[in-house]
């Protein structure tokens, strides 16, 4: 499905082939579910039976992420937009990403722990899978859950904890 895929990205406009699963071929997306913070701090919207309705996002639905871009990793393991375990079986780092992840299993590749922020990342470098980031240049995508989409500059990095939790209570003013 094309439209879950950022135009910049052509490998996701067929399904790949995932590292050694060469008859297994997957989806891939460039939009992940916020999951706040990170998939233990289950403080953003979207996560592993996530139940959280509209009344519960105190600090406003134009101050909350829903959605934010990442393309696939290199072996294609992540980035699925159906079903994805990701990293616990959560959905993590594979269809759900906090703006604070941390590599919660070294062996799966040679990436430090994290936590992660937003910054450039490479099509080529497995660590990027563990922070958003876009093939645009100077930031990416991210959908709130009041349904608008705005660019977001990598220097709003310091931004992004507070506006992907749901509750936090802080004061966030978007930078222009």
């Amino acid at each position: 499905m094309p439209q879950f895929g950022c135009p910049l990205d052509a490998r996701v406009r067929v399904p790949q082939p995932a590292r050694g699963r060469l008859d297994q071929l997957r989806g891939l997306t460039s939009y992940l579910g916020v999951e706040g913070t990170n998939a233990i701090k289950q403080d953003g919207l979207l996560f592993l039976n996530s139940r959280v309705r509209t009344a519960d996002v105190t600090d406003g639905l134009s101050n909350t992420l829903a959605l934010g871009e990442r393309p696939a990793s290199p072996d294609f393991l992540f980035g699925w937009w159906y079903g994805g375990w990701g990293q616990n079986r959560d959905g993590e780092a594979d269809m759900l990403l906090g703006t604070r992840t941390k590599n919660a299993h070294t062996w799966v590749t040679d990436c430090p722990k994290g936590p992660y922020q937003f910054t450039v990342g490479r099509l080529d470098n497995p660590c990027d899978v563990f922070h958003f980031w876009s093939l645009h240049p100077g930031g990416a995508h991210f959908a709130f859950a009041d349904g608008s989409v705005r660019f977001l500059r990598y220097s709003a990095d310091d931004l992004l904890p507070a506006l992907a939790t749901r509750a936090g209570g802080e004061a966030v003013a978007l930078p222009d």
